[in-house]
């Protein structure tokens, strides 16, 4: 989700063609009761800081936000987690089932890995 803000900050977004173009974004896990349970500001590229050097995350920036998100359920049998073509992936779906999760969504033709469908 877009939060409106046409001011001046560093967290500030612009995305081409879409109803709010200037603001924050925000990552939101939200039940369908339209609650929101967990949620997350969008800051840019996130790095991974070891100790020897400072390296990008290999994991597409969808997948690390719907871990990231999915992390404080602690039963995860009794959740459907659905999303959009942005997040979803094959690697991610068997990251999720493997932790117990269901998931669907749709997915875009260039992340099925070769899978027939």
């Amino acid at each position: 989700m877009m939060i409106r803000y046409y001011g001046h900050h560093y967290f500030k977004q612009y995305i081409k063609g879409k109803p709010i173009r200037f603001g924050y974004k925000m990552w939101a896990l939200c039940g369908n009761n339209c609650y929101c349970y967990n949620f997350d500001l969008y800051c840019g590229k996130e790095v991974v800081d070891t100790p020897s050097t400072v390296v990008l995350s290999k994991e597409p920036l969808g997948t690390r936000v719907v871990k990231k998100m999915l992390q404080p359920v602690t039963n995860p049998k009794s959740h459907i987690v659905y999303f959009d073509n942005f997040f979803n992936s094959y690697n991610l779906l068997v990251d999720l089932r493997k932790s117990g999760f269901r998931a669907t969504g749709t997915i875009r033709s260039d992340r099925i890995q070769h899978c027939d469908l």
